[in-house]
């Protein structure tokens, strides 16, 4: 019962992080507000444990800052964080290619059959592409990652992961019949290009993550905030 509560439990905290850090992204919770433990516990019916372990959460992926005296002040997805993340995660990424190209034998299999969910995740209803899109994005660029062999790479990987798949996320909701026939076609030509060992991987990926991060990001805010304008 023990071990059932705690899963339970961790399940819980992902979800609601999951929805606070969306929530954060797209400017519900506004840049320098505060936003107390038991906001969140109301707003999402859960128990303020819970609560704590999301903005612990928070607190690392730099959406939320902890003050001396405990006041918690939401840190948003400005436009500068936004280009920021993209920057970053493209040196991480093309550094991954970098030491791909220079191996004598990668086997490139899991993104080949990554790629292949892409395809297949067309001809699904779009509540369910969205959801493939979102998993099949995190997957193939996690398993660059991996590839390149380095963990010092992961690990700053690993720090960006929750933002990079709730951005993901976010751009198939909004966005996802205008993106419909890249997804598929843009990470098979990324694949094409490392299994060849063409440096135009570098400029590629450049503006794969241009697009895929930072263009879209700031089309989807735009995209919420006339949806909020409109709803008031």
């Amino acid at each position: 019962m023990v071990y059932q509560n705690s899963i339970s439990h961790q399940t819980t905290v992902a979800e609601v992080l999951s929805e606070v850090r969306k929530a954060i992204v797209l400017g519900r919770y506004e840049d320098g507000k505060t936003v107390s433990e038991q906001e969140i516990s109301q707003k999402y019916e859960v128990s303020r444990s819970t609560v704590r372990s999301v903005m612990a959460s928070l607190e690392v992926e730099g959406l939320i800052e902890v003050g001396p005296t405990g006041r918690k002040v939401v840190r948003g997805m400005t436009e500068d964080r936004i280009r920021d993340h993209c920057d970053i995660r493209t040196i991480l990424e093309k550094e991954a290619a970098r030491r791909l190209l220079q191996k004598k034998h990668v086997d490139y299999s899991e993104m080949a059959r990554i790629c292949m969910l892409f395809h297949s995740a067309q001809y699904e209803q779009p509540e369910i592409r969205k959801t493939l899109y979102a998993n099949a994005n995190t997957m193939f660029h996690r398993e660059m990652i991996r590839l390149a062999g380095s963990d010092t790479l992961m690990q700053c990987y690993k720090t960006l992961e929750a933002m990079i798949t709730s951005v993901c996320e976010l751009n198939a909701r909004y966005n996802i019949e205008h993106n419909s026939h890249d997804y598929y076609a843009s990470h098979r030509e990324m694949l094409d290009l490392l299994m060849n060992k063409d440096e135009r991987i570098y400029e590629f990926l450049e503006n794969h993550l241009q697009v895929a991060t930072y263009v879209e990001l700031l089309r989807t805010i735009q995209d919420e905030n006339k949806s909020m304008e409109v709803a008031q």
